[in-house]
C-alpha cells in the first residue's frame, strides 16, 4: 500500500511540474509532433539580441494560464529568425540570408512574417499549415491569451481579429471625477518628486519612488516597443477600404482577366467591375506552395528602383493604394452598416498571374463578391520563388470594410 502511494504521489508531481513551463520546440519536433497529433502552431519568433523577448520568456510565458492552455492546444516552437541552420518544410530547403534585415534572417522567419521583420513576433498557423495570425511586438499575459483563444476557437473563420479583440478587451474605467478645490489641495499634499523633495517625501510616506520610477520604465518601454514595430503593426488583416469617391481606371489590363465598367447607379460611388475570366488558354497544373522562400509580391516597386528589404513594405503600399482606389463597398451593406473583414484566398502562379480565389470569409450584403472582383481585377504580381526558382504560392488577403 505505501509503495502504490508514493508511485501516485511521484505521479501526482511529475504532472504538476510538466504545466510549470511551455512545453517548447524547434521546428523540426513540431512538424514531427503535428503529424502524430494535430494541433495549430504557435511560433514564437525571436534573436538573441531581442531584451523584450527576454521580459516575455521571464514573464508571459511563465504565466500558469498561459502555460496549461499553450500546452494543451498547440504545438509551441521556439524560432531564432538568425538562426544559420537550414530548415526542410514542404520539399524545400529554408536557409540564412545575411542580405535581409540589418543582422541577417533566416528565408523561413522572413516568409511567416511576410518581410516584416521586428521582434518579438509571433505566427499561428492552423492544422494545415495555412496562417491564421501575424501579431508584432511585446505582450502580456492576457494578450496572447487572446490570441490563442482567437485561434484555437476558430473565430477567425466568421469575424476578423480587431472585431474579436475590441470585443474582448475589456474597457477602461472612467477617472473618478475631483471635487472643486480638490485639485490645488492635491497638489500641496503630494508635490512632484525631483532630487529636492524626495527624499521628503519617501521619509514621510506620502510618495513611492519606486512606483513611479517602475511605471515611468513601462511606458517608455511600450513606446520603444510600438516605434521599432511601426512597420510591422500593419497586420496582413488590416486592409483599410476609405470610403470615399473613386474614379474608375480606364483600360485595365490583366492577363487572363478583362474588367468591363458598368453605369453607376444612383446611390452607389462606383459600379462593381464585371471580371470575364479568360479561359480559352488551358491552365498549366503546377505544384502550389503555402510558404516560399520569396513570397510573391504586388507590382510596381521595381521599377522606381526600390530594392532589398524595402521591396516587401513598398509592394504592401502599392497594394493598400490598388485596394483603395478598386474595392466597391456595396450599397446593400452601406444600408445595412455591414462592416468587417473578408477573407480571399488565391494562388500567384509561375508567371505572377492571380488565379482560383475563393472566399474564406464573406460579411455579406454583397462584401465577399465585392472584395473577389477587386482580387480578380489586378494585375499580375511579381511570383514567388524556391530555390532561385518561380513557383506558384497560395495567398491569404484580409479586405477590411470600413464606414
Amino acid at each position: 500500500m505505501k509503495l502504490i502511494y508514493t508511485f501516485f504521489l511521484a505521479t501526482l508531481v511529475t504532472v504538476g511540474f510538466s504545466q510549470d513551463k511551455i512545453n517548447w520546440l524547434s521546428w523540426e519536433e513540431a512538424m514531427k509532433a503535428s503529424e502524430k497529433q494535430p494541433k495549430k502552431i504557435y511560433i514564437d519568433l525571436y534573436t538573441d539580441w531581442c531584451g523584450w523577448c527576454k521580459k516575455m520568456d521571464a514573464s508571459t510565458f511563465v504565466d500558469p494560464e498561459v502555460v496549461k492552455y499553450m500546452n494543451e492546444n498547440f504545438h509551441a516552437i521556439k524560432f531564432n529568425a538568425e538562426q544559420k541552420e537550414d530548415i526542410v518544410f514542404n520539399d524545400h530547403t529554408f536557409s540564412y540570408s545575411g542580405t535581409s534585415g540589418r543582422r541577417g534572417v533566416h528565408q523561413l522567419a522572413y516568409s511567416l512574417l511576410n518581410g516584416r521583420l521586428g521582434y518579438p513576433s509571433f505566427v499561428i498557423l492552423d492544422e494545415e499549415k495555412a496562417r491564421i495570425l501575424i501579431s508584432p511586438g511585446f505582450k502580456d499575459a492576457n494578450g496572447v491569451m487572446m490570441e490563442m483563444k482567437f485561434a484555437k476557437e476558430e473565430k477567425y473563420k466568421t469575424i476578423s481579429w480587431e472585431t474579436f479583440k475590441a470585443q474582448n478587451t475589456p474597457a477602461r474605467p472612467s477617472p473618478p471625477a475631483v471635487p472643486t478645490g480638490a485639485a490645488d489641495k492635491a497638489k500641496t499634499a503630494n508635490p512632484p518628486v525631483n532630487k529636492t523633495n524626495a527624499a521628503k517625501t519617501v521619509k514621510n510616506g506620502t510618495v513611492n519612488v519606486n512606483q513611479k520610477v517602475e511605471a515611468n520604465e513601462k511606458q517608455k518601454m511600450k513606446e520603444e516597443s510600438l516605434k521599432n514595430n511601426q512597420v510591422a503593426a500593419a497586420q496582413d488583416e488590416a486592409v483599410d477600404a476609405k470610403d470615399a469617391k473613386i474614379k474608375v481606371k480606364k483600360d485595365k489590363k490583366n492577363k487572363g482577366a478583362k474588367v468591363k465598367k458598368k453605369k453607376v447607379k444612383e446611390g452607389e460611388e462606383m459600379a462593381k467591375p464585371a471580371v470575364e475570366l479568360n479561359t480559352s488558354a488551358p491552365v498549366e497544373k503546377e505544384e502550389v506552395i503555402k510558404v516560399a522562400q520569396e513570397m510573391p509580391r504586388f507590382p510596381g516597386c521595381e521599377e522606381i528602383g526600390v530594392a532589398g528589404q524595402d521591396l516587401a513594405k513598398c509592394s504592401h503600399e502599392k497594394m493598400f493604394m490598388f485596394i483603395q482606389q478598386n474595392l466597391v463597398y456595396p450599397k446593400e451593406a452601406k444600408k445595412n452598416g455591414v462592416t468587417g473583414t473578408a477573407l480571399v484566398q488565391f494562388v500567384v502562379g509561375k508567371n505572377g498571374q492571380i488565379r482560383d480565389a475563393n472566399l474564406l470569409r464573406d460579411l455579406g450584403s454583397g462584401c465577399g463578391q465585392a472584395a473577389l472582383e477587386m482580387v480578380q481585377s489586378m494585375p499580375n504580381w511579381v511570383p514567388g520563388k524556391q530555390d532561385g526558382k518561380t513557383v506558384a504560392v497560395q495567398y491569404t488577403l484580409p479586405v477590411k470594410f470600413k464606414l
